[in-house]
């Protein structure tokens, strides 16, 4: 029986540490909109409606993603998948500085609800 060598090294625990602080952000991104609401709300004229609706459709195109995801990084990798939700997720922070209405914010929510279901 051979011996497996242990991994020598702190790639392994930097890996670790850039995948925790990805998920916290993730997390964290999920939180702000429902925290500056009442200052969105104010700023841009937002109904109740609206923001109900960026609420509705974020978490559906979560839901739906997530379940296509997963086969998706079964047949690219797990380096690839992880860089493609990267991706999506940072296409859709940037595009919300580029919105006010909550159909434009609505535009922006998508990719971001795609990414953080990679």
């Amino acid at each position: 029986m051979t011996d497996i060598p242990k991994p020598s090294g702190k790639v392994r625990w930097i890996v670790c540490a850039l995948l925790f602080f990805a998920v916290v952000l993730s997390y964290v991104d999920r939180l702000v909109l429902p925290t500056l609401k009442p200052d969105l709300q104010a700023r841009y004229d937002w109904s109740e409606s609206g923001y109900a609706d960026l609420a509705i459709w974020f978490q559906a195109g979560y839901g739906i993603s997530y379940v296509f995801f997963g086969r998706l990084i079964d047949k690219i990798g797990a380096r690839a998948g992880y860089t493609l939700a990267v991706s999506l997720w940072t296409i859709g922070h940037v595009a919300h500085i580029f919105f006010t209405s909550t159909a434009g914010m609505l535009l922006a929510r998508i990719p971001l609800a795609i990414g953080e279901a990679g």
